[in-house]
């Protein structure tokens, strides 16, 4: 409500001072009074000044401080009122002057009136401190709604002030920020604390620095957002930064031009790294004991000397989980660059085939300075340069022998159906164990198996293991111990890697010759309940 007071004189025998409200004229809610009274007792009486003849009276009081009741004028329809104190004492009664006020309503009960600021009465989404509202001016600060935090931080002002050569700085630290679509001239810093950004699509420029920091321990959130025209995209140092679905490209700096982290842990999930530029380490770029993951991403088309596509150094780590690296260009480490203690392990990941656009160019796949840890690619039809290690012991960018059509059942007899890689329960019985082996043809070689088994309804849930094996034989063994019921189907797939094409080939071990199909190298075995 919204008071304004205009004053007439009145006389009694007990009276009142300082009866004109503190707030002033107007007040934005019940006005504040410093006023004093000689009576012995006092009410409030008030009237809309429409209908004078209809006065209301509070109860009686003791005089103490006066001031107006806050829930006095709260139910007050609009319109103009007045109200006046009346008191009595010995000497007789006393009648404060006369205030008018006008009470104007907040049509959209949404705590805020036209006075207070409220930009839009007919909205309630729409007043001072309202969260923002991509397209309108939802927290009335006279710009159109580009970005807040839960805050109610308005970034309206630095994102539209932003421009090529005069970047906003903005510190998010401990703030949860949302972004409207649209390119801004930005650099978003988090120092120490938890900070979260939802980018909303937009597009984010550094102009030349960093466009997204993180440091001090903290802990930055990123997603939806697309990158570019910065030295960095995405800033690390000794913090926590998680990216998802993030568009990162045509960065150029010194070194991991699109993701740079140092004495960090960063994970990149279902995002794009491309077309970024820098001496060493032109996309992602990790060192100094950090952690690196990459999930269900691409990282493409990005130019160095050292790391066309992703580096690790001085004891850090770069794990790639169902995820691409091709088409990068470097003279050493055409897609991953590894030095100074820094191992990789590659989870079904593509590093592009020979021959076609993702062939990464320049120098062989990997290039590392120390042995390289494990390692799986995606099988398909892709075949990949393998890598320059400095011995041959390690497994890296080797090609790919699938055992999935190799995979012998074998069971008691009378208690499943068998199939060439899959076998169906016809009664109730225990699942007790699944067991690999593989014999190499040359003992010399380094290889690598991997085996998932499913149990139907739910093949969505697979379980694998995975070991690496420098024997001329094998054996993988997962225990399970579940329980399966007549028409469960248990599938099972083998994937077998070796360094040299033609060193090994998947072949028959315990054969049980009852039982036909293609020889395999999978065992299941069955026990009763």
């Amino acid at each position: 409500m919204l008071i304004a007071l205009a004053l007439q004189t009145a006389h009694a025998a007990c009276s009142f001072s300082n009866v004109v409200p503190t707030t002033g004229s107007v007040a934005a809610s019940s006005p504040v009074f410093d006023a004093t009274t000689d009576c012995a007792r006092v009410r409030l009486q008030y009237w809309n000044t429409l209908t004078p003849q209809n006065k209301q009276l509070t109860a009686w009081r003791l005089p103490g401080p006066l001031q107006v009741p806050e829930d006095q004028w709260d139910t007050l329809p609009a319109g103009v009122y007045a109200w006046r104190w009346v008191g009595n004492s010995p000497a007789g009664p006393g009648v404060s002057t006369t205030n008018t006020l006008i009470v104007e309503a907040d049509v959209d009960d949404d705590g805020w009136t036209n006075i207070e600021g409220d930009c839009d009465d007919l909205d309630p989404a729409v007043h001072p401190g309202a969260a923002g509202i991509c397209g309108t001016d939802a927290n009335c600060d006279g710009l159109t709604d580009l970005g807040w935090t839960a805050s109610g931080m308005s970034l309206d002002g630095p994102l539209s002030s932003g421009a090529p050569g005069a970047p906003a700085s903005i510190d998010i630290t401990d703030q949860d920020v949302t972004l409207c679509p649209g390119t801004y001239q930005a650099r978003f810093s988090a120092v120490g604390g938890i900070a979260t950004v939802d980018g909303g699509g937009a597009l984010v420029s550094g102009d030349g620095g960093r466009a997204f920091s993180v440091t001090s321990g903290g802990s930055l959130a990123v997603s939806n957002v697309e990158v570019s025209g910065s030295s960095n995209g995405f800033f690390c140092n000794g913090s926590t930064l998680d990216l998802t679905g993030v568009d990162v490209h045509d960065n150029v700096g010194d070194y991991g031009a699109g993701v740079l982290g140092e004495t960090c842990v960063v994970d990149l999930t279902s995002s794009v790294v491309w077309s970024n530029d820098a001496p060493s380490s032109a996309a992602v770029h990790a060192r100094d004991g950090s952690t690196l993951t990459l999930t269900d991403s691409e990282v493409s088309g990005n130019t160095s000397v050292n790391g066309g596509g992703v580096s690790a150094a001085i004891g850090s780590s770069f794990d790639c989980v169902r995820s691409r690296i091709v088409g990068n260009t470097a003279s050493d480490g055409s897609a991953v660059y590894l030095v100074h203690d820094s191992p990789m392990t590659l989870d079904h990941c593509d590093l592009g085939e020979p021959g076609t656009a993702d062939e990464n160019q320049g120098s062989p796949d990997v290039v590392t300075w120390d042995d390289v840890s494990l390692g799986y690619y995606d099988g398909g039809s892709d075949a990949n340069d393998g890598c320059a290690l400095p011995s041959g012991r390690y497994l890296c960018g080797a090609p790919q022998f699938y055992g999935g059509t190799n995979v012998r059942m074998e069971t008691v007899p009378g208690t499943a159906a068998l199939y060439d890689d899959h076998l169906e329960v016809t009664r109730a019985l225990t699942l007790s164990e699944i067991s690999v082996v593989v014999q190499m043809t040359n003992p010399n070689s380094v290889c690598a198996a991997e085996m998932w088994y499913g149990i139907s309804p739910y093949f969505g849930q697979y379980t694998y293991a995975q070991m690496v094996f420098d024997t001329d034989l094998m054996t993988m063994v997962i225990p399970v111990d579940t329980r399966l019921a007549p028409g469960d189907v248990v599938d099972v797939e083998v994937l077998v890697q070796c360094v040299n094409p033609g060193a090994a080939q998947i072949e028959t071990r315990d054969m049980d010759p009852r039982v036909g199909g293609q020889p395999g190298i999978t065992r299941v075995k069955i026990r009763d309940l």
